[in-house]
């Protein structure tokens, strides 16, 4: 449990670093759009393919809502890994 808690406050800490960068760069709503709803997308798709195999692969909750509309795609391929061990 202890490196779940650990793998999440670094997702947290990068987070916080992707959105300064978008800041930096000017074009902070249209990045944050876009890896919010590829996020969210890669989420629920693996959602509904482990549902529809028996075994879900990743549950939709609230932290996992976060971090994938937070750090995209990357953020639901790690938790995968993550859930996998």
């Amino acid at each position: 449990m202890c490196l779940a808690a650990g793998f999440y406050a670094g997702l947290l800490v990068i987070g916080v670093g992707l959105f300064c960068c978008y800041a930096r760069i000017g074009k902070l709503l249209r990045c944050i759009l876009f890896t919010s709803v590829t996020g969210l997308a890669a989420l629920f798709i693996l959602s509904l393919a482990g549902g529809a195999g028996g075994a879900a692969l990743l549950s939709v909750t609230p932290l996992s809502a976060a971090v994938s509309a937070l750090l995209g795609m990357p953020g639901v391929l790690a938790m995968l890994v993550i859930n996998l061990l």
